[in-house]
């Protein structure tokens, strides 16, 4: 890895400035163990025109020789290139000084041709104290520094000492992105993002293949589709939207990807979050009813209203739930005459509206709206029990849960009762899926957990109540299966 103009250049400038008088002659070049390249020919032609002309300490023909080195190692002949180096070394550290950047530039690439041979042990030994030295003289900041410093990150890496590879690995890729060499971050990027996986940081390795040069918006939206945390699915988002032409498709795409983002973080509390996305999902909508595309209005006023309905401050709670129920119904109609009343969208945003209208009757003044509410909830559990993989476990238990929540509210608490055991039902079967495709334990705990919560509360309810029989929209044996249960936890 290093960036070879970069420095050429220097060791140009410095090699030149060295003082020749008292050095010692430099070993002669040895005779070739293969035949040469075009490359490496042409670096042994100079070298020996700059001995004739200047000497062979002067520092034309020392920055010849180097490029010789330079040279053999993109041929990966690094025994070769080792003796070359070696020889620059011989001349240079003692004009210079152990301290002199000359000396710590040629030593830098000494550790990394020692780690290109697999010789990680010695390379170390090489190479930790050239770069204590350039770093307490030079700072972290500078191409001295960091050449030994990606040398001990590789050695480190490779012989899976993650945790100190990883700031190793992490001040140069800094470094690169700071200075210009994008080849080099994106190079870099790849195995520090593995060195965080390995440590369990999944999230930091995400941000480091976010922030690595990319090669196009393909790349940034199969980050913002793979990764679950959402900082790096914002930052992809945020990417995308400036990477693509204003008006376009494209950038169409790219900012129901930063809505979508922008949500994750006005559901944790985050109101700038929430007022930007509100914001821009209005702006698309009203976009959207120009051009007069129903199955493209339809999501984007579901998407507003999702919006008004999430986290809302008390004092406008009345005025944002009516707006979010009039979009929501808005939303049905249009993709109903669009698509059909079966259509999986339509069926998608049949519910999303009676979230909104149930939300509505909770507050005082809309008692109008609490039948439509009731019917429409009632209706998603009928729909989810029998297209079972058409609405997900996980959906439908979640409005089964809505459902409980305005029963409650009603002061029906046989009903809310009822309501919470057919939503436990719901996620157990989430949890045993989850479990059965992922082998992953943490979900089955996770939805174990949501279930013990509900039939606690289930069970507080029915110490009240006579028993009654199970809704028609139950999943099939759940209130059985409840009934015959204690109290869980």
């Amino acid at each position: 890895m290093g960036n070879l103009a970069a420095w050429a250049m220097g060791l140009s400038i410095l090699l030149a400035a060295l003082p020749v008088q008292g050095a010692a002659g430099p070993r002669p070049i040895p005779a070739q163990a293969a035949t040469d390249s075009a490359a490496v020919a042409a670096a042994r032609q100079d070298w020996r025109r700059q001995v004739q002309a200047a000497g062979a300490n002067s520092g034309q023909a020392l920055n010849a020789r180097f490029l010789i080195v330079h040279a053999l190692i993109q041929d990966s002949r690094y025994v070769e290139a080792e003796t070359e180096a070696r020889a620059i070394e011989a001349v240079v550290r003692p004009m210079a000084g152990p301290k002199a950047l000359a000396t710590l530039q040629i030593q830098g690439w000494i550790g990394e041709i020692l780690l290109s041979q697999g010789r990680w042990t010695e390379a170390e030994a090489y190479a930790l104290p050239v770069y204590r030295l350039a770093l307490l003289n030079y700072g972290p900041d500078a191409d001295v520094t960091d050449k030994p410093r990606i040398t001990l990150a590789g050695i480190y890496g490779l012989q899976e000492r993650n945790a100190e590879a990883a700031p190793l690995a992490q001040a140069s890729f800094n470094y690169y992105r700071r200075h210009g060499q994008p080849d080099n971050a994106a190079s870099i990027a790849g195995p520090l993002a593995v060195i965080y996986r390995k440590l369990g940081q999944e999230g930091v390795a995400m941000q480091v293949l976010l922030l690595a040069p990319r090669s196009g918006p393909e790349e940034l939206r199969n980050l913002f589709d793979a990764s679950t945390d959402p900082v790096v699915r914002l930052e992809a988002a945020r990417a995308l939207v400036a990477a693509s032409e204003p008006g376009t498709e494209a950038r169409k795409g790219s900012e129901h990807r930063l809505i979508m983002a922008l949500r994750a973080k006005a559901r944790a509390g985050d109101r700038a979050a929430h007022d930007e996305a509100l914001t821009l999902a209005r702006r698309l909508l009203a976009e959207a009813r120009r051009a007069g595309n129903p199955a493209t209005i339809a999501p984007l006023e579901n998407s507003v209203a999702q919006l008004l309905s999430m986290n809302t401050p008390e004092e406008i709670k009345a005025t944002a739930y009516v707006e979010a129920a009039a979009l929501g119904r808005s939303a049905v109609t249009r993709i109903r005459a669009a698509l059909g009343e079966d259509d999986p969208q339509t069926v998608s945003l049949r519910m999303s509206a009676a979230l909104y209208t149930a939300q509505l009757a909770t507050l005082p003044g809309h008692a109008e709206v609490v039948p439509s509410a009731l019917a429409e909830l009632e209706w998603s559990q009928t729909y989810a029990t029998a297209h079972r993989g058409v609405v997900s476990d996980e959906d439908a238990g979640s409005m089964a849960i809505v459902q409980a929540g305005l029963k409650a509210h009603l002061g029906d608490e046989g009903g809310a009762y009822r309501s919470i055991v057919v939503a436990s039902g719901w996620f157990h079967s989430v949890a045993e899926a989850r479990a059965r495709s992922s082998g992953n334990r943490n979900y089955m705990s996770e939805w174990s957990d949501l279930t013990r919560s509900q039939v606690r509360r289930a069970w507080d309810y029915s110490e009240t109540l006579e028993p009654a029989a199970a809704p028609s929209a139950s999943p099939e044996g759940v209130e059985a299966r409840q009934s015959r249960s204690g109290p869980v936890g």
